[in-house]
């Protein structure tokens, strides 16, 4: 295949460092023309201007050039505007798996219509790329293909000398379907047994309400000051009913913590070691001190060293 004009629709907060950044790195350094617009996929905060402008920039004949369209969610709004926008134009259009209908509490499902929608996005694509095995059954397509995200920042770390501590992180976002519930349900039976456990939450000022569970609440930090806080030794924990990748949990691990993970078969692959059954089992792994070993930590990195360039290869290759 020759120089291909791509362009890339959509920023997806965290990811768009982790996963995207390096792909279009690799696609330049191939030799490929590629751009990228904020094509905001939040169905929640989206501004009208955005909307509108993003219309300006579909339809702008600048765009038509593109060859392939990559959307960095597959669920995605604006797919229908820009499917319209280069009808009986060549295109091939990627999406990014990350959420579906099919996953309990996913937020999309609180969008209007949203089990018609995703229908629609699942003929809409050429290729929809999935992170693990358990996503491409969740979307449930044929045109659903396996390749690992990138992990390009987590896997250039070096496993950190840490001591083992009874403190517990939660990073996930603070909402229902990442199971901040039942993180708050863990925490109360944990103070009912008097245990001794230190609990962190890190994204999320917990309102006043939960001031008598003597849970540190840190808010939007840098990564730095989360590095900062891993170092100090501990759990990652994790009751999500909504996950695909897990990406949270990978990064705190990369910083030095063990994962504490429920049943959920997005962590099947990396942390099946690392699962509790319920809260007295998670409780029974913390005083056990269960830590993540050399090999599971190794594991994870060799597993993602190479997924840039196979992605890469996805995106660019409609044979594959």
């Amino acid at each position: 295949m020759g120089n291909e004009t791509i362009l890339f629709v959509g920023k997806l907060g965290y990811h768009n460092k982790n996963i995207i950044e390096p792909i279009i790195a690799r696609l330049k350094s191939l030799g490929h023309t590629v751009a990228q617009t904020d094509g905001n996929m939040d169905f929640f905060d989206q501004e009208v201007g955005d909307f509108v402008e993003e219309t300006k920039l579909a339809i702008n004949k600048d765009c038509f050039g593109a060859t392939i369209i990559v959307f960095s969610d597959f669920w995605n709004f604006l797919v229908p505007l820009y499917r319209f926008a280069y009808k009986g134009k060549r295109a091939r259009f990627v999406g990014f798996f990350h959420g579906s209908v099919n996953i309990e509490g996913d937020v999309c499902l609180e969008i209007p219509k949203a089990i018609e929608y995703e229908s629609y996005l699942t003929s809409a694509y050429d290729e929809i790329i999935c992170p693990n095995d358990y996503a491409r059954n969740v979307v449930r397509t044929s045109n659903c293909k396996v390749s690992m995200f990138p992990m390009i920042e987590q896997i250039k770390r070096k496993r950190p000398t840490i001591k083992h501590r009874k403190r517990i992180v939660y990073a996930h976002r603070w909402n229902y379907d990442k199971g901040n519930d039942q993180f708050i349900e863990f925490v109360r039976h944990c103070r009912d047994l008097k245990k001794p456990y230190e609990f962190v939450v890190i994204g999320k000022n917990l309102p006043t309400k939960y001031c008598s569970l003597e849970i540190d609440s840190f808010g939007w930090i840098s990564q730095q000051e989360i590095k900062e806080i891993c170092r100090g030794g501990g759990y990652a924990w994790s009751s999500v009913r909504s996950e695909t990748i897990g990406y949270t949990i990978v990064d705190l691990v990369s910083y030095g913590l063990t994962p504490l993970v429920n049943n959920h078969e997005a962590y099947f692959k990396w942390w099946k070691d690392y699962i509790y059954t319920d809260k007295n089992h998670a409780i029974s792994m913390i005083d056990n001190e269960v830590n993540l070993s050399n090999e599971d930590w190794n594991n994870w990195r060799e597993i993602n060293a190479n997924n840039t360039n196979e992605i890469t290869e996805r995106i660019l290759d409609d044979t594959v």
